[in-house]
């Protein structure tokens, strides 16, 4: 129940903070353009996905979380095409994607390296 909500929290922010003002975001990295707040934003959000998709085959968790996750960061990046302040950015949605598969390889990763969590066992 926690992780679901954790989910519909990070789907949330991720949201309005495509909506918000370019002059109300923070800077994200030295660069100026955001990546690194965006690669941390996903690479969470897909660590959340494939948790709560934990009864799921390993398979399955993955291509489902990836593709939500892609998803998501190609509506954000649509929104911010139609605000009058932001505008869509391909980098971002890169960053979006690298960040989203990091997040989905390190949690299987380790989901497989300590073998199935005991809510799953019970099932």
């Amino acid at each position: 129940m926690l992780i679901r909500a954790l989910v519909l929290a990070e789907s949330a922010a991720l949201i309005v903070f495509a909506l918000l003002p370019s002059s109300s975001v923070p800077p994200g990295d030295p660069t100026g353009g955001g990546y690194l707040f965006h690669f941390l934003a996903y690479t969470i959000y897909a660590t959340l996905l494939i948790i709560l998709f934990r009864k799921s085959s390993s398979q399955k968790r993955f291509f489902f979380t990836l593709g939500i996750a892609v998803l998501m960061g190609i509506l954000t990046e649509g929104i911010q095409s139609i605000v009058p302040t932001r505008s869509a950015d391909l980098t971002d949605l890169l960053a979006d994607v690298i960040g989203a598969l990091v997040g989905a390889v390190a949690t299987s990763a380790q989901a497989r390296y300590r073998g199935p969590s005991p809510a799953s066992r019970s099932s």
